[in-house]
């Protein structure tokens, strides 16, 4: 082995002794061999499956809010904004009659419009980031109850289900999504 690689590989590894990962990886790594010896369906394909669908979908926003961290800021609102533009392609579909794909589309759009305005907000008036997506995660909850009165949108059409609940192979689409949208991200970053 080359020195070179050899003082890379000692790197790493005192990096993982001195790291918090390391220890919240070992815990992590105990809890799911526990987890699989009190049930055998714990690393059952569908449920492997139905955990990576349930992460996909905080893994998309965790990308995001990454970015907001790598510049010393963050934003509370961003669970509301997803849900909200959830509601307005829901209704766009449904109420409205739109392409299914076009709405999918204009929600994300409305998603990007709604954070550019957290950040005019913010850069703006001057408002501290915290202070500012927290109003707004207000703002963006109240529209989301104004909108809905609380019920659920019914009758989303079938063509789109795939997106949120098919498989390629084993793997869940909703991953698939977030696996590209890193990619995009820190290429875009690099």
């Amino acid at each position: 082995m080359s020195k070179q690689i050899r003082k890379n590989k000692n790197s790493i590894f005192s990096v993982l002794k001195k790291s918090n990962m390391t220890v919240i990886g070992t815990v992590l790594v105990l809890m799911i061999i526990l987890a699989s010896i009190f049930s055998p369906y714990f690393l059952d394909i569908y449920n492997l499956q139905s955990l990576i669908r349930d992460l996909a979908f905080i893994g998309m926003i965790g990308v995001g809010q990454s970015l907001l961290l790598l510049i010393g800021e963050l934003d509370l609102s961003v669970g509301k904004i997803a849900s909200l533009c959830g509601i307005m392609a829901g209704m766009m579909m449904v109420h409205w009659h739109w392409n299914p794909f076009l709405s999918l589309i204009a929600a994300v759009l409305f998603g990007l419009f709604l954070g550019f305005l957290n950040g005019l907000i913010i850069t703006k008036l001057r408002l501290n980031a915290m202070v500012a997506t927290i109003g707004m995660q207000g703002v963006y909850g109240g529209i989301n109850l104004v909108l809905t009165k609380g019920k659920a949108i019914t009758n989303i059409p079938s063509e789109i289900h795939f997106l949120g609940k098919g498989n390629v192979g084993y793997i869940p689409v909703p991953f698939i999504f977030t696996l590209i949208i890193l990619v995009l991200i820190l290429f875009l970053i690099s």
